[in-house]
């Protein structure tokens, strides 16, 4: 039992910094499409190295490593969605973001100190979070996405983008998401 925890425990940390060195060297520009390409990645590096190794020696039973492979999986896909993709596309991490930042600079804003006042925490996510980047961003990804196109400097939403919001509909009502 010691030797298959053990096991279990080289997979899933294994799994975890071939994930993490696979973020520093890929270049793909759009953090969650680039997170499921290095997933996906990963599960066939790994599939690849045990087949291999497994002809050599076989140091792990094939359900086993199937269940550890699995559970790393799932464990750092989970973490993924959870963190960095929601820190990567959250409007409240820009928001305390920008109060650090003011915070730190140690500035004064009418009668905010080391603070903004709601006018002006507003004012900080439209033109700093919207304009500057949000709107980009997102445009950006959906045409990557196939979920909207450009005809005479004008976003259309696709018939993919239309078939996505139905299936967000759907989710939303199981959820019972406002």
């Amino acid at each position: 039992m010691k030797k298959l925890i053990f096991q279990y425990l080289v997979i899933i940390s294994l799994f975890s910094l071939t994930t993490l060195l696979f973020f520093h060297l890929m270049p793909i520009k759009i953090f969650f499409y680039k997170g499921l390409f290095i997933y996906a990645l990963t599960l066939l590096v790994f599939s690849f190295i045990f087949i291999l190794s497994s002809r050599i020696k076989k140091w792990i039973k094939t359900e086993s490593f199937i269940a550890a492979l699995s559970l790393a999986f799932s464990l750092n896909f989970a973490f993924f969605i959870i963190f960095p993709v929601t820190f990567e596309r959250s409007v409240t991490m820009y928001f305390l973001n920008q109060l650090e930042k003011v915070k730190k600079e140690n500035k004064s804003y009418s009668t905010c100190t080391n603070g903004l006042s709601f006018k002006q925490a507003e004012q900080s996510l439209i033109e700093g979070y919207i304009k500057g980047k949000a709107v980009k961003k997102r445009v950006e990804e959906q045409k990557a996405a196939k979920t909207l196109d450009f005809k005479n400097d004008c976003i259309f939403i696709t018939s993919r983008g239309e078939r996505f919001l139905k299936f967000s509909e759907f989710i939303k009502t199981i959820y019972n998401i406002q």
